[in-house]
């Protein structure tokens, strides 16, 4: 699947690269509990969307990397379309060299938003 395919309450697996990433900041959970959260830019050449990341899964990610999301949750909260891992969701860092670099990505973003 594609970025660009992606719509909200969608399950999805996908690839990506990561493009950019949040500095983690502390929220209050419902019943209080101080939680961390990272906003991480995730794309592929077909676009690109927010993975939001909680506690330790923001750990697991940097700048760069290419990962792979399986079963993850596709929401829309403040009117943007974002994936989340959920409870079920995982993530997985992997060596592709095939993959376009983040240059390319950005670039390809770019060209893409200007025409």
């Amino acid at each position: 699947m594609k970025i660009s395919e992606i719509r909200p309450d969608m399950t999805v697996d996908i690839k990506v690269r990561v493009l950019s990433m949040e500095q983690p900041r502390t929220v209050r959970s419902k019943r209080g509990m101080p939680l961390r959260v990272s906003e991480v830019m995730i794309g592929d050449s077909s676009g690109r969307i927010p993975l939001t990341l909680w506690q330790k899964q923001i750990y697991l990610v940097k700048l760069d990397d290419v990962i792979e999301i399986t079963n993850a949750w596709v929401s829309e909260y403040q009117g943007i379309t974002r994936v989340s891992l959920g409870r079920s969701g995982k993530l997985t860092v992997v060596d592709d060299p095939e993959f376009p670099s983040i240059h390319e990505l950005l670039e390809d973003l770019r060209d893409n938003s200007q025409s």
